[in-house]
């Protein structure tokens, strides 16, 4: 009897004779595809192909190698064209109808690079159309396959008789071609389920213009337009809405496909609207929200509501868990189609406080959206008080005396008469010393205050919206004057004056205090001992200049942010004439220059800049004997700057001179 052998096939060893075969056969057909026929370099001999996806494969010689081809189209056909490039990068451009080789016209192009690309173009007018593949080199493969054709506008033009789309239609989407040239437009209305989101998808091809628009239902407001690709939205009111396709340029025709999905419900907490805001109470008890989801379209925001009286400061607390949250706050009333803006506050993963004065009464309310994040949050609202009367004096020569280091705290109260009102204030200094002016507005208001010499003399600084120093140097009085900064808007402030206690200061301020120096080269040194916004330490020195010529000034300085200016000649307090600066280049340094004096007289030297020590001297021209720079030296009796035995002489001689009085 004959044995039968059984054998156990190994599949590892199959797959991989497989593989090799596949891979052997692969290499044999590319070097034979190799060898494909140059094609037409121009439309006149551009290869005939079928539009019935068959795959057609060429070679580009060089970068400058160009193939074509031709095909006949339908009239409102749709194509789909595939692109494959073995290297580097590679272009097909599409051509038509007719034309050829005159008046050819790009209906599209796109481009592959190593790899395969397929896109589908929609033919409006039958003809001839040609195919260019250009750019680069070596091996291609290209198709092109008719989808279908789509002559007839199917769908209404108007918005009061829409054809219905069905959300989530398992039919799949609603096809249609824009026709009329780019007139035709359809229009489509789907049912909603309110706090569900939806997602709209659209599909055109490459070379048309169709975009679509999202409606309220009925031909309502326009609430999207010129929309090109997918958008999400959720329906608050759970009403029909309405979509329109159109072209974008209204003279090109097209191709499209439109669906809309039901994304499911969304939880929300709070209203999405002023018209459905919840109440919150102005006693400082938080409410905690939570923003829940996001769209394209009406994402979540959370409205609150509260009632307020006329001149009402408010504390507003926001904090956020999570990421950046702003809240706005809008008002009085006007919900929902008047509302106007009131202020923005802004918390960032902590808790922000603010306060915000409120002119008129009614209802005001705070929105809260998912602009820039999403999760937990709180808010309060807390009454203060109220401000509706104007306390303080309206004029200078009236101003209320506002006492410095009050233990009864600060002036407050309110801008009122529409912004138009003013309140002034006065208060004493010492000489000396250094004072600071503490303001404070709440978030909404614009009032801010100005800085006075006494009895409504210069203005020192003006519009100052938060604290300030300076330092008297009279001891004299200054004026404060609080306003509106527009002069239109009421507001509520708080003013109050610190004194810091006095600085210490080794030389004068001003011109007309300035301390005399010789110029004999001989440093002089100082110290600038204080800083303030206003009348920092400065410290003015002058010399006189009895003869011209050529003076050299010298400025060693311990910081490098401080300068030396010279002014003259004369023309204290009110006609100083600047004549020159020096800056030392570098901490430590020394800085000297030369000024040219042709006017004798008295020069000043202000130093001025960073506190800290310093030096200055003056040198005047050749040195003589007898001004006021370089006396005499004494026994110098003759006065020649020569102390010898002239004058011995002169004394001698003096002695035998009879002095005594004629008889």
């Amino acid at each position: 009897m004959e044995k039968k052998i059984s054998k156990k096939v190994n599949l590892s060893k199959v797959k991989t004779m497989i593989v090799l075969c596949v891979g052997l056969l692969m290499t044999l057909s590319w070097s034979t595809r190799a060898e494909v026929p140059d094609y037409g370099n121009d439309c006149n001999s551009a290869e005939p192909i079928d539009p019935n996806g068959s795959i057609v494969e060429g070679v580009l010689s060089d970068t400058a190698d160009e193939d074509w081809f031709s095909f006949t189209a339908v009239a409102d056909g749709l194509y789909e064209m595939t692109l494959l490039s073995q290297s580097g990068t590679k272009y097909l451009c599409v051509w038509g109808p007719d034309g050829c080789p005159a008046q050819l016209q790009v209906i599209t192009e796109f481009v592959a690079s190593t790899g395969t690309v397929t896109n589908e173009v929609f033919i409006e007018h039958a003809g001839t159309y040609y195919i260019k593949v250009y750019y680069g080199s070596g091996l291609y493969r290209f198709s092109v396959n008719e989808i279908g054709t789509y002559p007839t506008d199917t769908y209404p033009d108007t918005c009061v008789n829409p054809a219905v789309l069905i959300v989530d239609d398992p039919c799949g989407p609603m096809y249609d071609g824009i026709t009329d040239y780019g007139m035709d437009e359809d229009w489509f209305s789907f049912a909603t389920t309110v706090l569900h989101k939806y997602q709209v998808n659209f599909y055109r091809p490459l070379n048309t213009d169709v975009v679509y628009d999202l409606y309220r239902s009925n031909c309502g407001v326009q609430l999207s337009g010129n929309q090109t690709g997918s958008m999400t939205f959720v329906s608050l009111d759970g009403a029909n809405y309405d979509l329109r396709v159109k072209s974008y340029s209204f003279n090109k025709e097209g191709y499209f496909g439109i669906w809309v999905e039901d994304l499911g419900e969304v939880p929300d907490d709070h209203g999405n609207t002023c018209d459905v805001a919840t109440p919150i109470a102005t006693n400082g008890v938080e409410v905690e929200g939570r923003i829940q989801y996001t769209a394209n379209l009406f994402s979540d925001e959370d409205w609150f509501g509260f009632t307020a009286t006329a001149n009402g400061l408010y504390e507003m607390t926001f904090l956020s868990q999570s990421g950046t949250k702003y809240l706005y706050l809008y008002g009085p009333d006007g919900c929902p189609g008047q509302l106007q803006q009131i202020v923005s506050l802004g918390a960032s993963i902590g808790t922000t406080t603010a306060e915000v004065f409120i002119e008129h009464a009614g209802t005001y309310y705070i929105k809260i959206p998912s602009d820039y994040s999403t999760g937990l949050y709180r808010v309060s609202v807390n009454e203060l008080g109220f401000y509706p009367t104007d306390s303080y004096a309206d004029i200078c020569p009236d101003a209320n005396v506002l006492i410095v280091d009050d233990p009864c705290g600060p002036m407050y109260d309110g801008i009122t008469d529409y912004g138009m009102d003013e309140d002034w204030f006065s208060f004493a200094t010492t000489v000396l010393h250094k004072y600071q002016v503490n303001f404070y507005g709440p978030l909404n208001t614009n009032v801010v205050y100005d800085l006075y010499r006494s009895n409504c003399g210069v203005q020192l600084r003006g519009d100052q919206t938060g604290s300030m120093t300076f330092v008297s140097l009279d001891g004299a009085n200054y004026d404060l004057r609080v306003k509106s900064s527009s002069f239109n808007k009421e507001g509520y402030y708080e003013i109050w004056v610190d004194n810091l206690g006095a600085v210490p200061d080794d030389y004068g301020n001003t011109c007309e205090d300035a301390t005399l120096i010789v110029a004999n080269s001989v440093d002089v040194n100082g110290a600038l001992q204080y800083s303030a916004d206003l009348f920092t330490d400065e410290d003015w020195f002058s010399f006189t200049a009895p003869v011209t010529g050529t003076y050299q000034i010298c400025l060693w300085s311990q910081s490098r942010a401080r300068c030396l200016y010279v002014y003259g000649p004369d023309g204290c307090p009110g006609q100083l004439q600047s004549i020159t600066n020096l800056c030392p280049p570098y901490a430590g340094g020394t800085t000297c220059g030369d000024i040219s004096i042709s006017n004798v007289g008295t020069y000043y030297i202000q130093v001025s800049g960073d506190s800290g020590l310093y030096s200055v001297s003056v040198l005047s021209p050749l040195p003589e004997c007898g001004d006021s720079n370089h006396p005499y030296p004494i026994g110098d009796m003759n006065h020649d700057c020569v102390l010898n035995f002239k004058d011995i002489a002169t004394i001698a001689n003096n002695w035998l001179v009879d002095n005594r009085p004629p008889p």
